[in-house]
């Protein structure tokens, strides 16, 4: 049996049913009081009621052979202020938020780790250098790079998506082309761009710079230093 609150009772309850059923067993049956106000002090008392009466089975709000209709009895007793809608509403938003902020910070955390990882192996490859394998080991380096870039969206995604195709658009490519072409041609050149400079580029600018003295021919060190 087990007891606890939740902002969600309709998707909290299928959680246990799919939890459930994972074991080859089922929900026999449930209870859900209305949204009230209470509803911490009241998770609090009916932990505290069942802990008196039966041991715990995993964390301490499931219990072994609880009384399903001692416990709903109890529940029904404790005190109820309705929440109003409003409050209710804030409620399930507040919690829906602090999910989503979980979430991303995870996903942050694991984008973190991945570009760890890939810095160390591209730091390996490059330290492996020597006359023999040096078009290979450079070529290691770069798919290195270019899966930590992949990893997040350029600076400019959000306000300014079609950046790239419009750049190869104006240098001739055909429009079927440039929209084909497009973001590999980005992912590539800011690739080659955290290379040359060790940072990122912060806008398409500084892409487009880079390429179009890429492209025009070799240049000075000192000119390609001083593109910001």
């Amino acid at each position: 049996m087990k007891v606890g609150q939740t902002g969600d009772p309709a998707k909290r309850v299928k959680e246990h049913e799919n939890a459930a059923m994972a074991h080859g067993i089922s929900v026999a049956r449930s209870w859900v009081s209305t949204p009230h106000v209470e509803f911490e002090d009241n998770e609090a008392a009916l932990i505290a009621f069942c802990s008196e009466r039966w041991p715990t089975t995993a964390g301490r709000e499931a219990f072994e052979s609880g009384d399903f209709a001692e416990v709903v009895e109890y529940a029904q007793g404790l005190p109820y202020t309705r929440l109003t809608e409003a409050v209710l509403e804030a409620h399930c938003s507040a919690s829906a938020t602090a999910e989503a902020r979980g979430h991303a910070a995870f996903e942050c955390r694991m984008t973190l780790a991945r570009l760890n990882e890939l810095a160390e192996r591209a730091a390996l490859a490059g330290s492996l250098v020597n006359d023999g394998n040096r078009s290979a080991a450079c070529d290691a380096v770069y798919e290195l790079a270019k899966a930590g870039v992949s990893l997040h969206p350029a600076p400019w995604t959000a306000e300014d998506p079609t950046a790239a195709e419009r750049y190869l658009l104006a240098r001739g490519a055909a429009p079927e082309a440039a929209r084909r072409n497009a973001t590999e041609f980005e992912l590539s050149f800011r690739t080659l761009y955290l290379i040359e400079y060790r940072r990122e580029a912060e806008s398409f600018e500084d892409i487009a710079r880079f390429c179009d003295a890429v492209t025009s021919g070799p240049a000075p060190q000192q000119q390609l230093g001083g593109v910001a």
